[in-house]
């Protein structure tokens, strides 16, 4: 049965819950060598950038929207809060890859921006936290939240280049998680 709640409060209810299963397939992605194949090519390029959101498998596109759509489905949130919680999950999406120096002050400990999506993407384990995309509530509850104040990655990419392809080979991206080449997780269990 659909959820009569009203969409002020289905809207940031569903947000909470599709950024839980968003933010736990995102970090297996990191910490689970087979899904790291798939979730890697995201982190190939040597930039953060707008363009390089959609630098992704397409495994890691499809199954990332499915687990995080699926229990909004099975909750009963109705198809407009669905809709318009995914719309903003989405669009933060982007807003995160931005290459721009967006500061949100004391609202960054709850809204991801670009600063702490950019740590994200470094390549240094100990700075490649901050799992979430929208909100970073569930960073803070599970204790992978990096503050970026005032800080900025060295490097951004991956650890082991040489194991991924390079981003601009599409198809050899795509096949890559079947190959044989073991890259090493990015970030520590």
């Amino acid at each position: 049965p659909e959820s009569a709640l009203p969409l002020l409060v289905a809207v940031p209810l569903a947000i909470l819950i599709s950024e839980l299963f968003a933010y736990w397939t995102h970090r297996l992605g990191h910490t689970v060598p087979w899904l790291w194949k798939i979730h890697g090519i995201h982190h190939v390029p040597g930039k953060v950038n707008l363009v390089n959101t959609n630098t992704i498998h397409f495994l890691d596109m499809f199954g990332t929207a499915l687990i995080s759509a699926l229990p909004l489905v099975l909750l009963g949130f109705s198809p407009e809060a669905r809709a318009i919680a995914l719309f903003i999950t989405g669009l933060q999406n982007f807003v995160v890859h931005v290459n721009a120096d967006i500061r949100l002050g004391y609202a960054g400990r709850f809204i991801v921006g670009p600063a702490h999506h950019r740590l994200h993407h470094s390549i240094h384990r100990e700075e490649a936290q901050n799992y979430g995309t929208t909100i970073a509530l569930w960073d803070h509850v599970f204790g992978t939240f990096i503050p970026a104040q005032d800080r900025a990655p060295q490097a951004v990419g991956v650890a082991d280049p040489d194991s991924f392809p390079d981003d601009r080979r599409w198809l050899a991206s795509q096949l890559h998680p079947f190959s044989r080449k073991q890259p090493v997780a990015q970030v520590m269990q």
